[in-house]
């Protein structure tokens, strides 16, 4: 086994924060008191944001 250099961890932890952006943006829609469907439509977009990002 190697080690892994740095670079390659700190691309990894973003792509998998970005991966976290639209349930965890659900979570704070409902915290605030965002409608649901509302909450529903933005996550959905995020996650095709995420997808396009990290392709």
């Amino acid at each position: 086994m190697r080690a892994l250099p740095a670079v390659e961890v700190r691309h990894e932890l973003s792509a998998c924060s970005m991966a976290a952006a639209p349930g965890v943006f659900l979570l704070v829609g409902d915290l605030i008191g965002f409608s649901m469907p509302t909450a529903v439509d933005v996550a959905l977009w995020l996650g095709v944001l995420t997808l396009v990002l990290c392709t």
